[in-house]
Formats: structure tokens, C-alpha cells, sequence
């Protein structure tokens, strides 16, 4: 998911970079610059949901990261390895 997140907000601001270029344009009537504006209307409406829904994603993984290390207080899970043959485990 964090990838098709990220691209889709790259996508947004590469088209808004590229409608900002064009905008300038002479060649341009004054219905496809409006149209253009329209557009580039709704892509800012939907990189600030890109970028608000990429924040809460970043935020959940800083809380989760905190909430394992107050389990863990700090210190690395204790670890186990048994012997192959089962005799007896040993800890790291």
C-alpha cells in the first residue's frame, strides 16, 4: 500500500507541475486554460488526501514502533534456539 500511496502523490504533483508549465501557454484559448484550472482544482483536492492519508500511515508506524518498545521496555526480545535434537534449549 505505501507504494501505490507514494506514487499516486508523485503522479499528482508531477501533473500539477505540468499543468502549471502549460498554463502559460499563448496558444491556449481561455476555456481550456479554465479547464485546466478546474483540473488542477481537483488534483490539489486529492494530493491533500494523498498527503493527509500518507501522514496517518507515517503516524501509525511511529505508534506502533513506541508501542513495541514499551513492551519490551527497551530491551530486545529474549530469543531462543533449540537443539536439533531437543534436548535442551538454549538462550541467547
Amino acid at each position: 500500500m505505501a507504494d501505490s500511496l507514494d506514487e499516486e502523490v508523485r503522479a499528482l504533483k508531477a501533473w500539477i507541475d505540468w499543468a502549471w508549465l502549460h498554463l502559460g501557454q499563448a496558444t491556449l484559448s481561455s476555456s481550456a486554460r479554465r479547464e485546466i484550472r478546474d483540473q488542477m482544482k481537483e488534483a490539489g483536492k486529492a494530493l491533500r488526501l494523498s498527503l493527509q492519508r500518507c501522514a496517518e500511515r507515517d503516524r501509525e508506524g511511529r505508534e506502533r514502533i513506541e508501542r513495541d518498545r514499551a513492551i519490551y521496555n527497551g530491551q530486545p526480545p529474549v530469543m531462543r534456539l533449540l537443539n536439533i535434537d531437543g534436548i535442551s534449549p538454549l538462550q541467547l
